[in-house]
């Protein structure tokens, strides 16, 4: 694998995703605001891992969230960054 040839880590944590039923029939963005809106009000039962990827800022300085979706706001990964923003005080920047 490249990754870690890069000096790059892969770490993969599927319980911070949305269900694929729920990212079906999404055509606009009060669809998506819909969607991230309800996944937002499950964020406070996934605390231990969204302290996991709190635990990855600290130890690595520097992560990136990522996703096939290319704008933040159409991703799930906005609310995870808004969640270590708000929380945890972390730098966040969209790339």
């Amino acid at each position: 694998m490249l990754l870690p040839r890069l000096g790059i880590d892969y770490v993969h944590i599927p319980e911070l995703g949305i269900v694929s039923q729920s990212r079906k029939n999404l055509k606009t963005a009060e669809d998506y605001r819909r969607l991230f809106h309800e996944y937002t009000k499950t964020l406070p039962g996934k605390e231990s891992y969204l302290l996991q990827l709190h635990d990855l800022v600290q130890e690595k300085q520097r992560i990136a969230i990522t996703c096939f979706e290319k704008e933040p706001s159409f991703c799930h990964r906005h609310c995870l960054a808004d969640w270590l923003k708000k929380e945890k005080g972390v730098v966040v920047s969209h790339l």
